[in-house]
């Protein structure tokens, strides 16, 4: 039983330690993407069909 926590365990902590690894790269990915201004551009909702009877 207690062989089984420690393997638990241990695998708890490199799930954890392998997810940290992957957020810092994505962080660092989005952190250089550009964004480009909205001037100019027309943005048009439709409300759609139908509605509440």
């Amino acid at each position: 039983m207690k062989r089984k926590h420690y393997i638990l365990g241990i695998a708890m902590i490199a799930t954890i330690l392998a997810s940290a690894c992957m957020l810092s790269h994505i962080q660092s990915i989005n952190a250089s993407r550009t964004y480009h201004s909205l001037s100019g551009v027309s943005i048009i909702l439709d409300p759609g069909h139908g509605g509440c009877r």
